[in-house]
């Protein structure tokens, strides 16, 4: 990436379990997770600068910004959607999902950095 996201909106919503939203609100980011039965809960998240450079690397080494804008499974789906943009300098990427995702562990790497960043 050319630096660190100026913003982001992250949504994760599985079949069964539990969804989350991330946005960004400056350095911080608003967490949400909700599940079927529940209401959703907000929690603010200030990552360090630490974390922050190790999302950033970690996008860089799974190739986010070479994921196509959007994965479909063939049929349809009612599996997991997943959507992600991200904004930096010089940089968008949009992607989305519906129960397909890239080749390979891209997406499960994309998760574990997205937790860590969360502090998870």
């Amino acid at each position: 990436m050319c630096g660190l996201p100026t913003w982001m909106d992250i949504t994760i919503e599985p079949k069964d379990g539990v969804s989350l939203r991330v946005t960004q609100q400056g350095r911080a980011l608003a967490y949400k997770q909700w599940s079927n039965d529940g209401a959703p809960e907000t929690t603010m998240i200030a990552p360090s600068p630490q974390q922050w450079r190790e999302f950033v690397a970690a996008l860089e080494e799974i190739k986010l910004r070479h994921w196509e804008t959007e994965y479909t499974a063939a049929g349809g789906s009612s599996g997991m959607r997943w959507y992600i943009e991200i904004v930096a300098p010089g940089l968008l990427i949009n992607t989305e999902g519906n129960g397909a995702f890239p080749e390979g562990d891209a997406f499960p790497r994309f998760h574990a950095a997205l937790q860590r960043l969360l502090g998870m």
